[in-house]
């Protein structure tokens, strides 16, 4: 506890010592103190210091201490201590005024006392003080030290930090969930009136590192908040509860600093298990994705997560699309976003009635989406209508970056999980090598694409030309464009409302397009059989 002027007034040697000025101003910390006679003493003064004189400069002007007294303010010194009916027979009124004005202690010292005995006195002090507050520094750290190796709890932790400043302690998370609490509140800590008013105070304030926040809420209540950082990122806030009821206590921020670093402590201790198992967990999947492990070996191992077998299951790969520019990101860069977008996924899937499995397998999220009902009953366009607000999702959550997904068959064994993966990454990459992005596909998609390729390539350019001869002219833009409105056409079931609203064009501009391709395909687009073919032509249109 810092030692003030207040206090140095009340040591026995300045019992005969009058403060004439500045009386307002004795809370200020004394951290030293100096003797000195020097002119420009006040440009190497250090803060909290009280300076000592005898005014020897001044004896001829004595106003000339008051620029004195206004630079030592400046530089935030306890105050000033001056032997009088020696140079300086006595102080200045309009010294004595500034002093009041400033709130800056001027003491008059007698002419009788030695300068030396006065700081051997003040010295001695404040070294008594500072050994008395690192004395009760090291208890303290040695209380929570004990602690943490000893294994405890957050709530250990809140009630020994509880008992220091006398006060009821609440530890939150970055989420706002209670994770640890002093005995005083152990009833209330379920009670949705107890903590939500504490979770929207900390949300509508903001906080610094090392730095105690006051929030208050219900005008009634408040808390003093330390909050906890971790390489600059937030892991926990210690809650000191009603903290402005309660007279300070004075060592009141030591415990709580002591506190943060076992509560830092524990969180860094947590993120190491909890990496740890990631990796664990993370070359499992990839292990048994890949088709590396024994089918009993899987048996033993997916146990530990809700995978049932004899279940049904549908594998989705969802991989982010390349950048417009081409631009690569680094393996750290890309292993965050990976890590980012897994969280975002995990997190929309948690409203799914079943329990879907989220991981990451090279540069794509892996998700193991359970069926709810018999494969017989399976409807595929309700899973690709999940997968597309979760595609909207992670659009939304994500800015400049799109997403594409890959999708099995439906599955009824775990051991089939290994091709199902294989079906959802070949669609996955056959979409890619149609040039395409933000896309949905199926495995049932993909295996048209796979039947087209079968055919000759000599057959497949005849087809495609037979179709779209007249729109595959490369170096005539009109016609790579109206070959792109036919597309877009198409993929919209065949309406003239959605392409216009998709390409952002009015309605008369795409019918107007649509039968100029009408005219020079010699197809009409409400013929079946023409239809058909224009989408055949379409896909071997990416492909060649």
């Amino acid at each position: 506890m810092a030692i003030t002027v207040d206090a140095i007034m009340k040591l026995p040697i300045f019992k005969s010592t009058r403060l004439v000025g500045g009386s307002l101003g004795l809370g200020r910390e004394v951290a030293s103190a100096n003797i000195a006679d020097s002119p420009d003493i006040a440009n190497w003064v250090r803060p909290h210091q009280l300076l000592l004189t005898t005014a020897y400069h001044y004896k001829d002007d004595p106003e000339g201490l008051i620029p004195f007294l206004h630079q030592l303010h400046a530089n935030q010194c306890s105050g000033l201590a001056i032997k009088t009916k020696r140079y300086v027979d006595t102080l200045p009124k309009r010294l004595i005024e500034e002093a009041d004005r400033l709130h800056f202690p001027l003491i008059e010292l007698p002419n009788n006392m030695l300068l030396g005995d006065v700081i051997n006195q003040i010295l001695e002090n404040v070294l008594n003080e500072k050994q008395h507050d690192l004395q009760k520094t090291l208890e303290v750290h040695s209380r929570f030290s004990d602690l943490y190796l000893k294994g405890a709890s957050m709530s250990d932790i809140a009630q020994t930090l509880s008992l220091l400043i006398r006060g009821s302690v609440l530890i939150l998370n970055s989420r706002y969930e209670p994770t640890g609490f002093s005995d005083s509140i152990k009833r209330k800590i379920k009670s949705a009136e107890f903590l939500d008013p504490i979770r929207i105070a900390l949300k509508n304030a903001s906080f610094q590192e090392n730095t105690l926040t006051s929030v208050t809420w219900d005008r009634t209540h408040s808390a003093d908040i330390y909050p906890v950082y971790i390489s600059g990122i937030r892991k926990s806030f210690i809650c000191v509860l009603d903290a402005a009821s309660r007279s300070p206590h004075p060592f009141y921020t030591m415990p709580l600093e002591q506190a943060s670093h076992i509560v830092a402590y524990e969180h860094m201790k947590q993120d190491a298990l909890a990496e740890g198992e990631k990796r664990l967990r993370r070359q499992f999947f990839s292990d048994w994705l890949d088709n590396r492990l024994s089918k009993d070996e899987v048996l033993n191992r997916v146990k530990s997560y809700p995978i049932v077998d004899k279940a049904h299951y549908l594998i989705c790969i969802c991989e982010a699309d390349a950048t417009p520019d081409g631009h690569l990101l680094t393996d750290l860069e890309l292993n965050a976003r990976c890590e980012r977008w897994l969280f975002q996924t995990t997190e929309f899937l948690e409203d799914y009635p079943g329990q879907a499995i989220c991981e990451i397998k090279d540069k794509g999220i892996i998700i193991i989406l359970p069926i709810l009902i018999d494969s017989s009953a399976f409807d595929e366009k309700e899973y690709v209508d999940i997968f597309r607000k979760l595609q909207h999702r992670l659009l939304g959550e994500n800015q400049h970056t799109t997403f594409s997904f890959g999708i099995s068959n439906p599955i009824d064994q775990i051991a089939k999980i290994p091709q199902a993966f294989l079906e959802a990454k070949q669609t996955l990459d056959i979409g890619y090598t149609l040039k395409k992005k933000e896309f949905i596909h199926t495995y049932r998609t993909q295996q048209v694409t796979e039947l087209i390729r079968s055919v000759p390539d000599n057959k497949l350019h005849d087809f495609y030309s037979s179709c779209l001869g007249e729109l595959t002219s490369s170096d005539q833009p009109e016609r790579q464009e109206l070959l792109h409105t036919l597309e877009v056409f198409l993929n919209h079931e065949s309406s003239i409302a959605e392409t216009a609203k998709t390409m952002f064009l009015h309605r008369n501009t795409v019918q107007n397009r649509i039968s100029r391709c009408e005219a020079l395909l010699n197809m009409s687009v409400k013929d079946p059989i023409d239809t058909l073919k224009l989408r055949i032509a379409l896909v071997i249109h990416r492909l060649i």
